[in-house]
């Protein structure tokens, strides 16, 4: 493959887009891939970093083509990823047949790789066996050495659904329906935990109607109307703000672990892996950190300071920003968005550890009332994922 400058140009892009549509496969793309499964994600990961400079939209004015070529880069990678997962990278095709992961209760019919994280793959699965059955999601680890992170988000999750006092749970928290060991067929063990699907109104709303906010901002690159920002940060500083009564920091409020769900105005906020309890033993620094968003992290958590609440509201901001076409880091938003608006996101930013998630829900929805008046409901839509076909 060819060396990726980090100043990338037209010609680059060009090139590496078209070796990028050309791939039936990920090795056409990242080649052969050494070494055993943690040394292939690593060799993996490498290329993906360089390919990524060369084609990222950001980096060539949003122009269709580096949209095009980012798109099918991340989908070749989830596959390189699953295949490594699995034992099958470089090999022929694997047969179509499902994979099965029965536990004491449940059975699990794996479906198709919904997600790709850091730390784990997320797929959506059909459940089978005692109550509940359905439409689910597995969380699998990458790493066996990364088992230990699934485990906690499984012990944050538990603290925070658990009823206390008759305080509700707010919707905005996925459904844990249980956590186990999967030894998969390359005889490794990995953490599973498998969670139940969204039911609104309307019924159960399908994983693939859920798209993350990194998802949104690529389909609207200069940014979402004020209104659909509005109604994302209020149900998050919700799920925060249950999470802070609890002594939960997040811990990793990034575009990737915010999910919405367009026609039904829902949120998920999801991937509690890197959270931390304050109470009881005390605080700890934030286990993990995403390499792909280290700058949105405020400077205390990157040299090992344990986070209070305030940092998640800071991350938390940095999400809207972009949400709105601003820039996250400098707080930057565009003439568009309402001035009023703009000043209460750069001037919270700039004061996040002097508040706190239900202070912060009172002040934006008394500023909401102010712009629009009584709430109403406004249509959001997203394009529908072009999916390559089922994982297995």
């Amino acid at each position: 493959m060819p060396t990726v400058r980090a100043d990338p140009t037209d010609d680059e892009l060009a090139i590496v887009a078209a070796r990028l549509a050309g791939a039936a496969r990920p090795e056409d793309v990242f080649g052969a891939l050494t070494g055993g499964p943690a040394e292939q994600l690593s060799r993996l990961r490498h290329h993906y970093r360089r390919l990524a400079v060369a084609v990222h939209p950001d980096r060539h004015g949003n122009a269709p083509l580096a949209h095009q070529a980012f798109v099918a880069l991340q989908r070749l990678y989830a596959t390189a990823v699953e295949e490594i997962g699995h034992g099958r990278y470089g090999r022929p095709p694997a047969s179509p047949d499902p994979v099965v992961i029965a536990t004491r209760r449940h059975s699990y019919a794996v479906g198709d790789l919904l997600a790709e994280g850091d730390l784990a793959s997320l797929y959506t699965c059909r459940i089978a066996g005692s109550l509940p059955t359905g439409a689910g999601l597995l969380k699998i680890a990458h790493d066996p050495g990364d088992n230990d992170l699934l485990e906690n988000e499984v012990r944050t999750l538990r603290d925070l659904l658990a009823p206390v006092d008759g305080e509700p749970v707010p919707a905005y928290l996925p459904r844990l329906l249980e956590s186990f060991r999967y030894r998969d067929p390359s005889g490794v063990d990995r953490h599973v935990n498998a969670f139940l699907p969204v039911i609104a109104e309307r019924g159960s709303l399908p994983a693939a109607e859920w798209f993350s906010l990194a998802e949104v901002r690529r389909a609207y690159p200069a940014g979402v109307d004020a209104r659909q920002m509005a109604w994302i940060w209020r149900r998050l500083l919700i799920a925060l703000g249950h999470a802070h009564d609890r002594d939960v920091v997040h811990g990793a409020v990034l575009p990737s672990h915010v999910l919405v769900h367009p026609d039904a105005h829902g949120l998920l906020l999801v991937d509690w892996c890197a959270s931390v309890r304050r109470s009881g033993t005390g605080a700890t620094r934030i286990p993990a950190l995403s390499t792909e968003y280290e700058r949105w992290y405020p400077p205390s958590v990157l040299v090992g300071v344990p986070p209070m609440p305030a940092v998640d509201l800071e991350m938390g901001l940095r999400c809207m920003v972009s949400l709105l076409g601003g820039d996250p880091l400098t707080g930057a938003l565009p003439a568009a968005v309402p001035g009023p608006l703009r000043a209460h996101l750069q001037g919270t930013l700039a004061t996040v550890h002097r508040t706190t998630a239900w202070r912060l829900y009172q002040d934006f929805s008394g500023l909401l009332a102010t712009l629009w008046g009584q709430r109403k409901f406004v249509p959001f839509s997203m394009p529908a994922r072009q999916w390559d076909g089922p994982s297995r």
